[in-house]
């Protein structure tokens, strides 16, 4: 008979199912356009923008109350980092951060993370 030592020790070696995790890419590096000559140097999860994710950020368009709290929670967890000098990619930080600047990077990654229109050549 195996010790339940062995037993343990088999089991936790064992392949596990996938998780949605393990499925996710790795970040994507971006540049933001600013302003004329300025831009802002990104890295995001594009596997993190869903059809749940883009739903949440539609409602964002026509929501009065506490709108900005909830644009900050939708984009802080897809961010990984960026070059913004002391500020960092956390709901709490984003929160002092101008909201037409962090629209800027989050239309900006809508538009990258977009797959490629069909031309007339393909």
């Amino acid at each position: 008979m195996e010790s339940w030592a062995t037993i343990r020790v088999a089991h936790n070696t064992r392949k596990m199912a996938l998780t949605l995790q393990d499925l996710l890419g790795e970040p994507k590096q971006l540049a933001v356009a600013i302003k004329d000559g300025v831009s802002l140097n990104i890295k995001y999860f594009p596997d993190f923008i869903t059809e749940e994710f883009e739903t949440k950020a539609k409602a964002l368009e026509s929501a009065t109350d506490d709108a900005a709290k909830r644009f900050n929670d939708l984009l802080a967890p897809i961010l990984e980092s960026w070059d913004l000098e002391g500020v960092e990619c956390t709901r709490e930080a984003l929160a002092n951060v101008p909201a037409v600047f962090l629209a800027k990077v989050m239309a900006a990654i809508f538009d990258d993370a977009r797959p490629n229109p069909p031309t007339a050549s393909s």
